[in-house]
């Protein structure tokens, strides 16, 4: 009988286990990425670069500057707001909130000299306006107060203080007198409080925000009056 041949033993297969990222492929990884953001960077700084080459400021004022596009000819206009002492919000709300009346109290006294002399805001413009004890006086020109002016203000431009304070003696008297001209960058209002101060008038106060601010809270005023 043949002799059966014997199956040659099942070899093993070994599982070889996943290898590591090596090094090399991280650092090529990393050099990838800083190469994407510095070619941001660049091109980033070459807008910008284009950008100022493209436009020149053609002209400055205090109301606007207006920038000139090379490429297009096309003329951009900005209007700038000069910055002060006073902030204006944009919504007519904020010119609603409530003032103390005893933080109030002060403006009723008199001023001891004219560097004490008050400036005040809207808030507490509107407050006195409301209380009936005082009296705005518009130290704008006559053109200006015609156009339009605070409701019940009196034009007492820098030039006639004098004579329209004997002219209004009875008006002012025991009022607390409040002038106000043409906002931030316009000190004519000073310039009469301080007169109507060394003519006798102790209880003055400056409406600092003036005619633009009480505008912008939309507080009664008078428009277009003919005089």
């Amino acid at each position: 009988m043949a002799k059966k041949k014997k199956k040659a033993p099942k070899k093993s297969l070994k599982k070889t286990p996943s290898s590591p990222v090596s090094i090399k492929t991280v650092i090529i990884a990393g050099i990838i990425v800083a190469a994407a953001v510095a070619l941001g960077m660049l091109t980033s700084l070459l807008r910008t670069k284009q950008l100022e080459k493209s436009s020149i400021v053609s002209s400055v004022n205090p109301q606007s500057i207006t920038i000139i596009n090379k490429e297009t000819n096309k003329q951009y206009t900005m209007e700038v707001k000069p910055a002060s002492g006073q902030i204006l919000s944009k919504s007519p709300a904020a010119g609603q909130r409530k003032i103390s009346p005893a933080d109030m109290k002060k403006y009723f006294k008199n001023v001891s000299s004219k560097e004490s002399i008050p400036h005040i805001h809207a808030q507490e413009a509107k407050y006195l306006y409301d209380s009936g004890k005082a009296v705005f006086i518009d130290t704008r020109s006559l053109s200006s107060y015609r156009q339009g002016h605070i409701k019940g203000a009196l034009a007492i431009p820098y030039h006639t203080t004098a004579e329209n304070a004997e002219k209004y003696k009875n008006v002012l008297k025991n009022k607390v007198l409040i002038t106000y001209c043409s906002g931030a960058g316009c000190h004519i209002s000073d310039k009469v409080a301080y007169k109507l101060f060394d003519i006798g008038y102790k209880k003055v106060a400056i409406f600092f925000g003036g005619w633009p601010e009480w505008n912008q809270y939309k507080y009664p005023v008078t428009l277009g009056e003919k005089k």
